[in-house]
């Protein structure tokens, strides 16, 4: 889902994954792991590749819910701190967890 969302992304804004690695910094394979869906980014490296693509704030809101729904491993996305601040960020509650201690 946020792999072939990045990758519309990309096309759309007519970039190589070369060219998207000269603007990041984000090694080529990092780019092609997270356009697969075999990674996903931290929140940091969405953050250059939204820059890189030159995201509107609409496109960066809409990135980000995608990348809360993710779940990784059998585990939320948004489970840690990184997560908690982006959900508090785009008005979303702190997910229930286990660990009580991760959600406050």
């Amino acid at each position: 889902m946020l792999g072939a969302h990045l990758r519309r992304m990309r096309k759309n804004k007519g970039l190589s994954v070369r060219e998207v690695v000269m603007l990041t910094g984000i090694p080529r394979r990092t780019i092609y792991s997270y356009e697969s869906e075999e990674a996903l980014p931290i929140p940091r490296k969405l953050g250059l590749l939204m820059h890189a693509y030159g995201a509107t704030p609409g496109e960066r809101l809409d990135t980000f819910d995608i990348y809360i729904h993710q779940e990784p491993s059998g585990e939320s996305a948004t489970s840690g701190l990184d997560g908690l601040r982006i959900r508090r960020r785009l008005g979303h509650p702190p997910l229930k967890t286990r660990d009580a201690s991760v959600a406050t």
